[in-house]
């Protein structure tokens, strides 16, 4: 990104240009939250409004040059992973594979990862769990029924009343303290190994 943006000459201009540090949190911000690069910049960046135009232009510039050298960041591998489960054979295949989804600190998840999730998972079914976990943390935990189970902190999430996968496994919940949620996922990991006799499981 850096590279790009001085042969752009984005690094000489009078007003000073976004840090590439920046423009790196703006471009992932664009792509995790599928959102225009407008409103992002309104909502996140409002002090680089001005530069909306140019960072299209850097952006495009940064896409091309990933594709011309074969490489992916970390943004890309959520946009194929993302793209690879828009297809319902591929999604049903590969969520096929797990029995269990746990997602701790489901409130730092984006958009982009809370639709890999939903196309993961999107009904939530899956094995039972739940009865073998401690009465006193059951209500925490969504049905038995469901095999994609989400634990955070809503208030503290700018997602959650935004996502479009406010799924079928996500509850909320008041908040817990740190060590009630850390009892709650020994208990839940637990359960889970309890179930699978497959040989290489820890018992």
């Amino acid at each position: 990104m850096n590279l790009i943006r001085h042969e752009k000459g984005f690094s000489k201009t009078e007003s000073r240009f976004p840090t590439k540090g920046t423009c790196l949190a703006i471009y992932s911000r664009c792509v995790n939250a599928e959102t225009a690069i407008e409103q992002v910049l309104g909502a996140s960046f409002p002090w680089c409004s001005g530069w909306a135009a140019e960072l299209k232009k850097l952006f495009a510039a940064y896409v091309e040059a990933k594709q011309k050298q074969n490489v992916l960041d970390y943004d890309d591998l959520l946009l194929y992973w993302a793209q690879t489960m828009s297809d319902p054979a591929l999604a049903d295949d590969i969520g096929g594979r797990f029995d269990h989804v746990l997602v701790d600190e489901y409130q730092d998840t984006n958009r982009l990862q809370s639709s890999i999730l939903l196309a993961l998972k999107p009904g939530g079914h899956g094995q039972s769990c739940e009865s073998k976990i401690p009465r006193r943390f059951q209500h925490h935990i969504k049905r038995s029924d469901r095999s994609a189970n989400c634990v955070g902190a809503t208030s503290a999430s700018p997602y959650l009343t935004s996502k479009k996968a406010d799924a079928p496994f996500v509850r909320r919940s008041t908040q817990l303290k740190e060590t009630q949620m850390t009892s709650i996922k020994v208990a839940f990991a637990l359960a889970i190994f309890s179930q699978d006799q497959s040989p290489g499981v820890v018992q």
